[in-house]
């Protein structure tokens, strides 16, 4: 097969968080860094037990990954260990010294929910020691505005008149309403921008967490409360 045929009809997948396609392609500008990243989240999806985790000696015995690296001009394992280097100082990658008798390794995992257990477990379990880098720490980029992160992770791209539209939500809104209106519709399945700004402008007067408007407080799931405050779906 050559990149000419393109994908087989039953090729497989890997998922990845929604940001490597947004805000990480826009900032990582090291190719051998983002080579790396995507082949550590390929080979940390093959982890089938708890914790899940990718160590260094695995990554370097990969042939994939050596390949990959190769167009660097550095020995496979430089390009390697600087790449990594790289992902764990932006936070893209999780880096733990696990402790054996005979000495130690290094294991990395995605900072995604599920490598962020992960790395918590060992940490309690006293298997592993978070691990610091041994070279210059690099200044992680700018983060964009949390709306920006939001929409992308959960709704899809941003175009530049959605950009406007999210800074003016920004502007309008508290953080923390924006974050309670994305969560809300993603509970009720609708992920338009359309139905999340409905939502902000109803919680906003009445309260995403309480019950009925002058009632006493209380919990409800995000389908009940948009019952009761009529936001319709969009069409």
């Amino acid at each position: 097969m050559t990149l000419q045929d393109g994908f087989p009809d039953d090729s497989k997948t890997t998922p990845l968080p929604n940001l490597v396609f947004g805000q990480v392609l826009e900032e990582l500008d090291d190719l051998a860094a983002l080579k790396c990243l995507l082949r550590a989240f390929w080979l940390h999806s093959q982890k089938r037990s708890f914790p899940r985790y990718v160590t260094r000696g695995e990554m370097m015995a990969d042939r994939t990954m050596s390949r990959a690296l190769a167009s660097t001009g550095s020995r496979p394992e430089d390009a390697l260990d600087e790449a990594l280097e790289n992902l764990e100082d932006l936070g893209l990658l999780i880096h733990l010294r696990m402790r054996r008798s005979n000495g130690g390794q290094d294991v990395y995992m995605p900072n995604t929910r599920d490598g962020r257990l992960a790395a918590e477990h060992l940490k309690a379990k006293g298997l592993g020691v978070a691990a610091s880098s041994a070279a210059r720490q690099r200044q992680a980029p700018a983060e964009k505005p949390k709306i920006f992160a939001l929409y992308e992770e959960n709704v899809g791209i941003i175009t530049p008149i959605m950009a406007e539209a999210l800074k003016k939500a920004e502007e309008t809104y508290s953080a923390d309403w924006i974050e309670k209106a994305f969560r809300v519709a993603v509970a009720s399945n609708v992920r338009r921008w359309s139905y999340i700004e409905a939502i902000l402008r109803t919680g906003e007067k009445e309260g995403i967490d309480h019950g009925e408007p002058g009632g006493r407080p209380t919990k409800v799931d995000a389908r009940e409360w948009i019952r009761r405050r009529g936001i319709s779906r969009p069409s």
